[in-house]
């Protein structure tokens, strides 16, 4: 098998990690205890992490030119996270904040680069194959799809073991998908240091971090509590997987095509009309209480995150 057909692989694992968790694990920690601040701290693990550890694991695959190498250890580390979780929950101990804290941490260290070096590994590819970024990263919003389809069907986040359990079998599938991705990048080196403080320097590039801090500050707020709106409204786990599955699809459309839509229009007016829409859908979404409405606004997300991400790209 081809190491793109085993990317493409990877990218449903990996996504379908980020289905499980990411909708039900505000709520599975609600059911543990975890209110206010130590539920925000916990959630915030994650893009705390992700200032710190792509750095870590950039600098590693650039100098060492790994790929599939550094994924099995990311892919592997966030197992050993879950999976202590899993254990804990299994034998009754107690999930206190300190261990739900210190597994959040850990599980964030290694999440981040499952994604960025995927991401690099796509890019790479799309170049050798004559293909599209955004056809190879699709697959990732198709496992993302999938999961929480499945995960809203059979996921209880009151139960203590089910959300640990799920996540760690998504994350061994994507440590198995990994095998089949080569250790290093066919590609020759072709940065430098002075090139890139080059583009740092650059008033443009500087602007375009901060869009993209931006839109993902507002999309951390969709994440964390979009799911515990929904609760709240009085929805099912079915209605709520619904309205992730919802999101995805559009999402998984607009990346299918989006080849076509970069060939005539440049990158920066449309990551501005991506902000633009997640704008106007986060407005209508605190003003509405209907769960007919909110359905209705899901197809925005292909434009809320998927075109921002892509346009950023």
């Amino acid at each position: 098998m081809q190491s793109s057909s085993w990317l493409r692989i990877y990218y449903v694992a990996a996504f379908a990690v980020v289905g499980v968790s990411v909708p039900f694990f505000p709520r599975w920690l609600e059911a543990r205890g975890m209110h206010g601040v130590e539920l925000g701290l916990i959630v915030a693990a994650s893009p705390a992490m992700g200032l710190l550890a792509p750095f870590a694991f950039g600098a590693a695959s650039d100098a060492l030119g790994l790929r599939g190498g550094l994924l099995r250890i990311a892919c592997l580390g966030a197992l050993i996270s879950w999976g202590s979780l899993t254990t804990a929950a299994a034998a009754g101990s107690s999930l206190g904040f300190p261990t739900l804290l210190l597994a959040a941490l850990t599980f964030a260290w290694f999440r981040s680069p499952m994604i960025l070096v995927a991401d690099v590994t796509a890019l790479e590819g799309a170049h050798l194959a004559g293909t599209s970024y955004g056809k190879l990263r699709l697959w990732g919003s198709l496992g993302f799809l999938g999961a929480v389809v499945l995960a809203a069907r059979f996921v209880d986040p009151n139960e203590r073991m089910a959300l640990p359990l799920a996540t760690s079998v998504a994350l061994l599938a994507a440590l198995l998908a990994s095998l089949g991705i080569p250790d290093r990048a066919k590609l020759p080196r072709l940065g430098n240091r002075h090139g890139a403080l080059k583009v740092l320097a650059s008033p443009n590039f500087k602007l375009l971090l901060f869009s993209a801090f931006l839109g993902q500050c507002a999309h951390a707020g969709y994440d964390l509590c979009f799911t515990l709106h929904l609760f709240d409204l009085g929805m099912s786990r079915n209605a709520i997987g619904l309205a992730w599955a919802i999101g995805t699809a559009f999402e998984v459309a607009l990346m299918a095509s989006a080849s076509r839509a970069f060939r005539g229009l440049a990158p920066a007016p449309l990551l501005a009309f991506a902000l633009g829409s997640a704008a106007l859908r986060w407005t209508i979404l605190a003003s509405v209480r209907s769960p007919a409405i909110i359905l209705l606004l899901q197809p925005l997300h292909a434009l809320s995150f998927g075109l921002m991400w892509l346009a950023a790209v």
